[in-house]
């Protein structure tokens, strides 16, 4: 009895750990660093060919701009760079909170799987 619960511990175990990929954006998409959120040091992107693909699979941003959660100031990315970025949606643990100042603006946020700065 003891082993057959355990058992059916481990398969319901291992069967919870699997994260979904269901999110996943495969692809490079041409992105433009249009500014940075300084309350959460991040850049903020915004996709001039791609809008509709990205409207598609993220839903619309405010002004066509999305906040990258994981692209830093401190990549060193200036303003107008363009950047070719595989993305995906956040997962809710990856989101953190950050002191904002305008807490209207609904920008949407992205997770940069990788990037390519356009030369």
């Amino acid at each position: 009895m003891t082993r057959s619960i355990l058992v059916i511990f481990i398969i319901l175990l291992t069967l919870s750990c699997n994260k979904e990929d269901d999110n996943i954006f495969n692809g490079y998409l041409l992105s433009e660093v249009v500014g940075y959120d300084y309350n959460c040091s991040t850049c903020i992107l915004s996709f001039p060919d791609d809008l509709k693909v990205i409207e598609e699979e993220f839903g619309p941003s405010e002004g066509n701009f999305y906040n990258t959660i994981n692209l830093h100031i401190s990549d060193s990315l200036p303003i107008n760079q363009k950047v070719f970025v595989k993305v995906r949606k956040p997962q809710k643990d990856e989101i953190r909170a950050c002191i904002t100042l305008f807490p209207t603006v609904t920008i949407t946020c992205v997770y940069v799987i990788d990037y390519k700065i356009v030369k």
